[in-house]
């Protein structure tokens, strides 16, 4: 008669030849790391978490008609040195979605980001 216990193993544990399930456990063990060390924007200044608040209403009323003039004071605002390039950057690739009719991906990405500013995630 075959032995039907099961074993648990953890994450990293080596399990006998034959079982599969090493590389799913590995694998999910790597994406719950990327999770937590490397997504988010990290703390953000006044200024980009200001811009972060019009984006994420701009979305939100899905108002096509004011992305270039958000885009452009973003630009100047990085030129001015009131935000970095790299807050710059994920302010473009917000407005970017936005042009593209990607409302409710640019809305989550600028809610993130003023999340990140304030420390919580919901």
């Amino acid at each position: 008669m075959q032995n039907c216990e099961r074993r648990s193993y953890s994450p990293l544990e080596p399990r006998p030849s034959g079982s599969g399930v090493r590389g799913y456990q590995l694998s999910a063990v790597s994406v719950t790391l990327l999770l937590v060390v490397g997504c988010g924007y990290g703390a953000v200044s006044p200024a980009a978490h200001e811009y972060a608040q019009a984006l994420y209403t701009l979305s939100n009323r899905q108002s096509s008609d004011r992305i270039d003039e958000v885009a452009a004071r973003i630009t100047a605002a990085a030129t001015a040195g009131e935000v970095t390039s790299r807050e710059a950057d994920w302010l473009n690739d917000i407005c970017d979605q936005c042009r593209s009719g990607d409302w409710a991906d640019a809305q989550q990405a600028a809610r993130s980001m003023m999340e990140d500013q304030i420390g919580r995630r919901s």
